[in-house]
């Protein structure tokens, strides 16, 4: 709390219960009217986010799926919850590489097979991190990201800043994530 009494600092990253609120809102206003399907990695829960959400689903009287995974995870547990003409949003309660590598093949078979769905991924800010290996995986299944930072190497205000920082420092700006050069 010292950002808040003290006049000479500041505070470069949301506080995480304002996130999930902005996570709450986002929501509403982009999936209104899609199926919450919660894929839920015991082990790895976010729970900040996702417990947050499901919260907030269910004050709206908005019903939820959550499917647990386990040994028999596969791609009949998710497909098994998605009917004809259904709008869904899988969202999973981890941001691991270990779960994006299970369920990418999962939600891009289903894009590919089921024409009568509309299905969208809810990915977490690790995403970003995994962009090198799975990009491609994560636009064809259409992932929607959730971050603090966002870089956007396409952006024209961006490659002025890259342009300007490597006139500066005479080399290109390291590639991290965060990108907060």
């Amino acid at each position: 709390q010292s950002h808040v009494s003290n006049s000479y600092a500041f505070q470069l990253n949301i506080p995480a219960n304002y996130m999930s609120a902005s996570i709450n809102e986002w929501y509403d206003s982009k999936f209104r009217g899609y199926k919450a399907i919660f894929i839920d990695a015991e082990k790895e829960t976010k729970k900040d986010v996702s417990e947050s959400l499901k919260k907030h689903l269910a004050s709206q009287n908005i019903k939820y799926t959550t499917i647990v995974v386990d040994s028999y995870f596969g791609f009949d547990q998710v497909n098994d919850q998605i009917n004809p003409g259904d709008k869904c949003v899988i969202i999973p309660t981890s941001g691991s590489k270990a779960l994006l590598a299970k369920l990418a093949p999962i939600l891009k078979t289903i894009k590919q097979d089921r024409i009568d769905v509309d299905l969208v991924l809810f990915g977490h800010p690790e995403y970003t991190t995994y962009l090198m290996e799975h990009q491609a995986d994560l636009h064809k299944i259409n992932t929607y990201i959730y971050s603090r930072f966002y870089y956007d190497s396409n952006d024209v205000a961006t490659k002025a800043i890259e342009e300007e920082y490597k006139k500066w420092y005479g080399e290109e700006m390291r590639y991290n994530v965060p990108r907060l050069g």
